[in-house]
């Protein structure tokens, strides 16, 4: 995905920042929202079937109470999806593990969504 929307990378330029937040809801919603970030997804779920198959385990990742401020987020402005476009729907709980994708506005989720459920597609993901 970072090669076909944000290459070449110019010299001296931070193009790409990954962070890794045990939650990501909270910290990474409010990212948007304060227009720090234009994009973040929170993916580990989308991973499972890919560790099982290796004898992994998930692992920590995101539940439906952690992303409870994405109204807010959508009031403000910020695109928030389950990755493969839909909206998120999960009842608000503390144990399913889920994923979600949050972009800055509808013109970044217009130029990213894209790329990124092509690429889940094609791995199965």
């Amino acid at each position: 995905m970072v090669e076909r929307l944000i290459w070449p990378i110019q010299p001296g330029k931070a193009r790409l920042f990954a962070d890794q937040y045990i939650c990501t809801g909270g910290r990474h919603l409010y990212e948007l929202i304060a227009g720090h970030d234009r994009f973040n997804a929170d993916l580990r779920p989308n991973l499972e079937d890919a560790l099982v198959t290796r004898g992994q385990e998930l692992g920590t990742c995101c539940h439906p109470h952690d992303v409870c401020t994405e109204l807010i987020a959508r009031e403000m402005g910020v695109a928030v999806t389950k990755p493969d476009g839909g909206r998120l729907g999960q009842p608000l709980a503390t144990t399913p593990p889920m994923a979600w994708v949050g972009y800055a506005n509808d013109s970044w989720k217009q130029k990213i969504e894209p790329v990124l459920v092509s690429i889940l597609s094609r791995h199965r993901m």
